[in-house]
Order: structure tokens, then sequence, then C-alpha cells
């Protein structure tokens, strides 16, 4: 990939690859130590902004061989996220995407009791997930298969892009399961939402009938999800590089 190339940002745009960074890391990715490399960077990604920073000077002598200015080019990207098609999820396949309605924010699950009539897991209360989140305009989204067993952390680390991008917020969860039910998984789909600094996912889950149940966990949870099942999960489309 050259100069006049095209890649992903940290603000999620399409900027000029002036640095040649993308190049630099798909020729690193591509040799023996490809999958460690691979490995270093979603690790990486998915560090605080202050502690990637500080990593500067490993990175510039580990994965770029000394060339400084590399380095800091590829901290700058990590602000923002990897390109999506470079870090295949082996977890997950991806069967099917929509679009979601503008939302308000002001919808939790927490409040949503009434929607979720099979069962309703009272941890929406006791983790304090019951806060507005902002408006959003009209989403695309994706949904995913699993096809692999794997934890939380994993499955959603594999992306190799910043956790954030990963979320729906709580009003676009409430829209999804009411204007896309037919597409919820009846033994489990999976999103993934922030509250303040921390990440949850929400289990929500679709009976014959056309009811509703839903549970919650903690993102650093010690939940397995086995393959047998096949899971789903939706996360926001990620804009990507051809």
């Amino acid at each position: 990939m050259g100069d006049d190339k095209l890649a992903v940002g940290g603000n999620g745009l399409l900027v000029k690859d002036t640095s040649g960074l993308f190049k630099e890391i798909l020729d690193r990715l591509g040799g023996e130590k490809g999958d460690e490399w691979k490995e270093f960077l979603q690790v990486v990604i998915l560090l605080p902004e202050e502690i990637r920073r500080k990593l500067i000077p490993t990175i510039e002598e580990i994965v770029f061989g000394g060339k400084k200015d590399v380095a800091e080019e590829f901290i700058k990207f990590l602000d923002g996220k990897l390109c999506w098609e470079k870090f295949q999820n082996p977890y997950l396949r991806k069967i099917a995407d929509g679009k979601l309605a503008a939302t308000s924010g002001k919808r939790t699950l927490a409040k949503m009791k009434e929607l979720f009539v099979i069962y309703f897991d009272l941890n929406f209360e006791r983790y304090g997930t019951d806060v507005e989140g902002e408006a959003k305009p009209e989403t695309l989204f994706e949904i995913f298969e699993q096809v692999k067993d794997g934890m939380f952390n994993k499955i959603f680390g594999a992306f190799g892009v910043v956790l954030d991008n990963l979320c729906l917020s709580q009003d676009q969860i409430v829209s999804f399961v009411e204007k896309h039910a037919d597409k919820l998984h009846p033994y489990g789909t999976f999103f993934l939402f922030k509250v303040g600094n921390e990440f949850f996912v929400g289990d929500v889950r679709r009976t014959s009938g056309g009811s509703f149940s839903a549970c919650l966990d903690h993102l650093s949870g010690s939940c397995v999800c086995p393959l047998g099942i096949r899971y789903r999960f939706v996360f926001p489309q990620q804009t990507s590089v051809a």
C-alpha cells in the first residue's frame, strides 16, 4: 500500500497513508513471525492511550526495526482503530447485516422489564447500568455467528479494534430487539455496551412464541461460550479498507 492509498484513521475517517504505515505493518504481519506480530498488535490496541504512548520505544525497536517516525504514527493510528479486515476474528463469521433507526439514548435496559417478560436479570439494576446514553443517528449493524469456543474477552478482543467501536448504546439494543427480533438466537445473542468506564455484555433471547429474556455479565467475567450453541453477536458496522 503506497502513499496514494487510503486507510482508516484514528477518527474512523479515510485518510492518506502518507507514512507508508500500512505497508510496514502488512510486511511485518506477512513475515515468518506474522502471527506473533498480530497478537502483539491486538494486545497493544486494547491498552489505555497513556500506556500505548509509553510503548513507543518498544514498538519502535521490536516491530518497526528502530523507525521512530513509523512507530509514532502507529500509536496515533491506535488512538482510533485498526483496519477491520486485517484482523479477521477467528471466533466469529458474519451472517447478516442491517440498519438501526436513530435513537435518543434515553432508554436503558434496566427500565425495560416489560419487554423482557420471560426473564429479566436484576444485575441490570445491581451493576448500575441504568444510565442514559447519547443520541445516535441511523446505524448500520453486522451480525456474527460463533465458530469457535471462547471467553468474552477473547472473542471481543480478537477483532483488534478498540472496544468502544464494538459497542451499541442501550437504546440501540432495545431498538434491535423491537425491530429485528427475527434475527435473535433463541439461546443467546450478545451485545457489548459501555457504562462509564466499564464494559458489559447483554444476552438477549427470543422464544418461539416471540417473547424475550435478558441477562447481563461483565466483559471481564469468566463466561465461556461453547461452540455447540453457535451464539450470535451484534456490532455496529466497522469501516474497513478494501
